[in-house]
Formats: C-alpha cells, sequence, structure tokens
C-alpha cells in the first residue's frame, strides 16, 4: 500500500500517476544527463583546440625545420588527440558521476563472422549512399549561396603525412565517436525504446561535426551505425564500417591530389561500383538469412510507456539537451558563409 506525505491512502489512479511522473522525472534527467555530456564534450573539444594554436604560436619548436615541413600533419595530430580525449574523458564521466557500469551499455557480444562481413559490407556501401546525399544538398546550399567554410587540412603526402592522416581521420573517430555517440549516449537511452535512442544519438553525432559538409553525412551514418549497433548488441560493426568509411575517403582524397582528373574518375568508379555491388549482395544474403532484417526488438516495458512523440517532446524541452543543441548550432553557424 501507498502512501502520501499526509498519511492519506492513494488510489490506484494517483498510485499509476505518481509511477508514471517517476518515470517521466527517471526519463528526463538521462537525457539531461547527456544531453550535459555533450555539451561539455564540445567546450572540452574547444578548449583544447584554442591551447593548441596558442602552443603552435608560442612553442619554440614551431621554429624548427620539421615542425614546418610536418606543421599540418602535426597540428592535426593535435586535433586528433583533443578529440580522443574529450570524447573519451567526457563519456567515462558521464557513466562515473550517472553510476552507470560501462560493461551495461556498453556492449560486445560475439557476432558470427560471416554475418559481421556481411553487416560491414553493407554499412560501408549505406554510408557512401550518405556521401553521395550529402554532396547533392551541399550542391543545392551552394546554388542559393550558402557555402560551409572549412580549413585547408591538406597533408604532405610522405609517410608521416599519409599516417597522420589515417590516425587522425580513421581510428581515432571510430574509437573516439563511436564511444561516446553509439556507446554511452545510444546504450543510456535504449532503455526508453531503440527507435528513440537510435534517432536521438544520430541527431546529436551530426551535429557534433559542426558544419554542413559533414552534418548530413553523419546524421544518415549515424542512424544505420546505431541501428547495426541495436541489431547485433555489439559496437564493433559500427566501429569497422566508422574506419572504413573515413579510410576510404583518405585514400581517394590522397589520389585527387597525386593524379589526373582521368585516374580519379576512374578508381572512383570502380571503387563505387564495388562498394554498392558488395552492399547489394550483403543487403540480399543478410535479408534471405533474417527475414526481419531491418525490425528493431527488444523494446523494454519502460520504452513502451511513452509514446515516441511524447519522447520526443521530453527530449527537445529538456535543458541539458537544449544547451547541447545551442553550442552546437553555434559552430554550424560560425562554419556558414552567405552569398
Amino acid at each position: 500500500m501507498q502512501y502520501n506525505y499526509n498519511y492519506t491512502v492513494l488510489s490506484p489512479e494517483q498510485q499509476l500517476l505518481l509511477a508514471r511522473n517517476n518515470k517521466i522525472i527517471n526519463i528526463k534527467k538521462t537525457i539531461s544527463g547527456l544531453g550535459f555530456a555533450v555539451f561539455s564534450a564540445e567546450i572540452v573539444l574547444q578548449l583544447l583546440y584554442t591551447l593548441l594554436y596558442l602552443f603552435l604560436a608560442i612553442s619554440p619548436a614551431s621554429k624548427t625545420e620539421f615542425f614546418q615541413e610536418n606543421y599540418v600533419a602535426i597540428s592535426e595530430l593535435f586535433h586528433g588527440t583533443a578529440l580522443f580525449t574529450a570524447m573519451f574523458v567526457i563519456g567515462f564521466l558521464y557513466c562515473q558521476l550517472s553510476n552507470t557500469k560501462l560493461s551495461t551499455i556498453i556492449k560486445f557480444k560475439k557476432i558470427k563472422a560471416t554475418n559481421l562481413i556481411l553487416y560491414v559490407l553493407l554499412g560501408v556501401s549505406i554510408a557512401f549512399l550518405g556521401n553521395i546525399i550529402t554532396s547533392i544538398l551541399l550542391s543545392n546550399f551552394e546554388a542559393v549561396g550558402i557555402k560551409s567554410n572549412l580549413p585547408d587540412t591538406e597533408l604532405n603526402y610522405n609517410n608521416l603525412g599519409f599516417v597522420i592522416m589515417t590516425l587522425i581521420t580513421a581510428v581515432v573517430p571510430a574509437f573516439a565517436e563511436e564511444f561516446l555517440f553509439r556507446g554511452v549516449i545510444l546504450g543510456k537511452l535504449r532503455k526508453f525504446g531503440n527507435t528513440f535512442a537510435i534517432l536521438c544519438s544520430a541527431l546529436l553525432f551530426g551535429l557534433m561535426h559542426g558544419n554542413l559538409v559533414q552534418i548530413p553525412f553523419a546524421f544518415i551514418g549515424g542512424i544505420f551505425f546505431a541501428f547495426i549497433t541495436v541489431k547485433t548488441d555489439s559496437l564493433l560493426p559500427a566501429m569497422i564500417i566508422h574506419f572504413l568509411n573515413n579510410f576510404l575517403s583518405c585514400i581517394l582524397q590522397i589520389i585527387s591530389e597525386l593524379c589526373s582528373d582521368y585516374i580519379i574518375n576512374i578508381t572512383s568508379m570502380i571503387l563505387f561500383l564495388l562498394i554498392f555491388a558488395s552492399g547489394i549482395l550483403s543487403f540480399i544474403i543478410l535479408s534471405i538469412k533474417d527475414k526481419k532484417l531491418f525490425k528493431i526488438n527488444n523494446e523494454t516495458d519502460e520504452a513502451k510507456e511513452f509514446a515516441l512523440k511524447e519522447k520526443f517532446k521530453f527530449f527537445f524541452s529538456n535543458v541539458g539537451i537544449i544547451f547541447a543543441i545551442v553550442i552546437l548550432l553555434l559552430e554550424l553557424i560560425s562554419s556558414i558563409s552567405f552569398g
């Protein structure tokens, strides 16, 4: 029997209402904590970037010949270190402050090798499709005078430059971003519904990239990365897909710098056909093996307590998320030029 503070018996309806209110408080508290985690990660990232530029400006080492020859590679290495630090430290601190064991939200369930390969091939093809959609969107934006200003990150393509580029562009995001967004954020939100968790984590992942060039792809890719994580109950496939997509981008960028337009076009076309052919084949095989390939199961009773529309209302009206979205949108706006 439950009582209120005046020691009067609560009716069944009041008990249900009290239980519902407690669940609302719980979901809002979780969302708020995640929002402030993303906000903090962005603040830490920008702070580390600022310290980086100060170091590059005043350090005696910056005057050496080696530093001058490899300036962009070294600065990219610092950027990657900042990204890794912000994502991992903030994600880890959030789990500590919320008394969340990493093993309960970040899982590496064993997957059959054949299934893993099929999921990875399908994922890479979807990621490439996301890149194409992004290119189309950017062309439309530029047609109306909206451009995204990105810093020139061209490297000297010696051995050091290639290693640094691969490390920062492919390896670091595959670990750090997957840890925070498909590990901590997706993992914490899953108890409120897998669909809700997938869309929210993808939205924050997209906005975290802070520019028109990457946000559309990151949102599309984030949806599939989150879906595949939920489907397999493992973070490994998303990490591999993320790495391969970024690594292929590194290869194509290097080819575009070193080769003629003819070689670039031929290479891009062959790669495009191979990736999409393997993606289609993987989709067919996976569909035959799993008749409910794109159906998400394991929705908890807690997840069914509120409609999806209601949960999104909690999400977008939450102080922590508002803080996160505002700072991410400010970064986006700063990267855009008009006219």
